[in-house]
């Protein structure tokens, strides 16, 4: 975060923070029942290079926590890690870097098990990821 000034953060920090609370908003004025976001692992586990976006994805697990027991439309907030089949990171080589700091790519079944999940138990966040416990630091392995 040394790196970025208040500009840059403020700016990818800006974009999540205002849609999600838009939706939330809209959906509060029309009776709206569900709203999942979509955050990242990088916000509980962090991420090289990604503070903003941690930063950003970080408040809306909040804002799912906050909204869980109001008469708002049920907030979710899924902590998505990579998905290996799709997505950015189904690159061999951006597989290779994620394996070697622990984490595994989800199949495209595993990511919509998990969104089915999330949405069955009705928890206001959850972690979505593979992880190798035995090749995390030492550090991450007890947050997970």
């Amino acid at each position: 975060m040394q790196e970025l000034d208040d500009h840059q953060l403020a700016a990818v920090f800006a974009v999540k923070a205002q849609a999600a609370n838009q939706l939330l908003q809209t959906l509060r004025n029309h009776d709206g029942r569900y709203l999942i976001l979509y955050s990242s692992a990088a916000a509980t586990l962090g991420a090289p290079g990604q503070s903003a976006h941690a930063l950003a994805c970080g408040y809306l697990d909040g804002l799912a926590q906050q909204f869980s027991t109001l008469d708002a439309p049920k907030t979710l907030s899924v902590a998505w890690g990579a998905w290996g089949e799709s997505g950015r990171a189904a690159t061999p080589e951006m597989l290779a870097t994620l394996a070697n700091r622990g984490m595994g790519a989800l199949s495209d079944a595993e990511g919509c098990w998990h969104l089915e999940q999330a949405v069955m138990r009705g928890t206001p966040w959850r972690l979505a990821m593979r992880v190798f416990t035995d090749k995390m630091p030492p550090v991450t392995t007890g947050s997970v």
